[in-house]
């Protein structure tokens, strides 16, 4: 076996190892920090898709709460006695939005229409507006069709 031995200084030694080095580890470092950028900004695009998604869902809620207490301040206003003048009509803000109430008499039966807005979010809901004397309206009713 022949054995070689070179003899060279320090400078001509690392001038032949840095010859040899094609920059395998700088490309490959390079395509690591590039898909860990993009996975970052796939976790960020993530984040910023549910924050508005719950913020709308939360606009949604807040509206068709505001409708149900549309519909109460109209239930509260029908169980008054009544005076010569019936609003049909119910206006309110509240801090997380408006509502709005109509009340429809010219069909029978009547119905209470509250519309609750949110911020862009608009919820509507329809009653029916049923009325009773006061001694039945915490009566239960049934009905039998069957004929005797």
């Amino acid at each position: 076996m022949l054995r070689l031995i070179f003899r060279c200084d320090r400078a001509t030694f690392r001038t032949l190892l840095l010859k040899r080095e094609s920059g395998t580890a700088l490309i490959v470092s390079l395509m690591f920090t590039c898909l860990l950028m993009m996975l970052c900004f796939a976790f960020l695009l993530e984040a910023n898709t549910e924050t508005r998604f719950s913020s709308r869902q939360q606009a949604k809620t807040a509206a068709f709460y505001l409708a149900e207490a549309g519909l109460a301040k109209m239930q509260e206003f029908l169980q008054k006695p009544l005076t010569s003048n019936v609003q049909t009509v119910l206006e309110d803000s509240m801090v997380s939005g408006v509502y709005n109430v109509q009340l429809d008499t010219s069909q029978n039966p009547c119905y209470v229409t509250a519309t609750g807005i949110s911020g862009s979010v608009t919820k509507q809901i329809r009653a029916e507006a049923t009325f009773l004397a006061p001694a039945f309206e915490n009566a239960i009713y049934a009905m039998n069709d069957s004929e005797t």
